[in-house]
């Protein structure tokens, strides 16, 4: 066998060793959330033991996503019926819909796990008004009766909020000058979205994973 053939049949043998370990990574990241992660995650946030939808219960769940997504998990779920107070809702016993307000004009609170990929066009906006803040905004998607989804359209597309770790990827500009708002159009691709939903300011959708696809001049800000 010449040298070449040698080197061809080496290479052959790398690539396919390189896509069986890239399996065998996806397969054991997907692997690694169960039911008692997403509980336990839930219960550390809110301070208290959280029920989760996840496994069998998720047949309960009614969510129109983008992309990719699926519900993994969604737990301390609960409604707010004003004066009668806080309603929780049980996996076992409660349909949840994250697509449509109830009869009185509210959604569900509580967090929701969401795995799977999207890809948006919209708006990054850089602020550091009480605090610096990195946002993403898909305000064309926007509608004011919640749209198809009641999740999607008020908690990703009106603001997902990212990490410090990905901010380098965002290419943020100074935010210790005063009075910065800036932004700028972008298409960007989501992995994995963990989303809490509650009536104060604490809401937020934050993602996993980004990868940025196409930024825009910065500019400042419309609004």
């Amino acid at each position: 066998m010449a040298a070449t053939d040698v080197l061809r049949a080496l290479r052959c043998l790398l690539d396919w060793r390189l896509m069986l370990l890239a399996v065998i990574v996806v397969n054991t990241s997907s692997a690694t959330e169960n039911c008692a992660d997403f509980s336990a995650r839930a219960a550390a946030d809110w301070g208290e033991p959280a029920n989760c939808y996840c496994g069998a219960s998720l047949s309960k769940v009614q969510a129109t996503l983008p992309g990719s997504l699926k519900v993994a998990a969604a737990c301390k779920m609960y409604r707010d019926h004003g004066v009668s107070g806080r309603i929780e809702l049980s996996p076992q016993r409660d349909l949840l819909d994250l697509d449509r307000y109830d009869n009185r004009g509210n959604a569900p609170y509580g967090m929701v796990f969401l795995r799977g990929q999207f890809t948006l066009d919209g708006v990054i906006r850089y602020s550091n008004g009480m605090d610096e803040i990195v946002s993403f905004y898909a305000m064309q998607l926007v509608r004011e009766d919640g749209g198809v989804s009641v999740l999607a359209n008020n908690h990703i597309y009106r603001g997902i909020f990212f990490s410090p770790a990905q901010l380098a990827e965002l290419k943020a500009p100074d935010l210790s000058k005063d009075a910065v708002c800036a932004e700028r159009k972008a298409t960007v691709q989501f992995t994995d979205l963990d989303i809490k939903i509650t009536d104060t300011d604490e809401d937020g959708a934050t993602p996993r994973q980004i990868k940025v696809l196409k930024l825009g001049p910065l500019t400042n800000c419309s609004e």
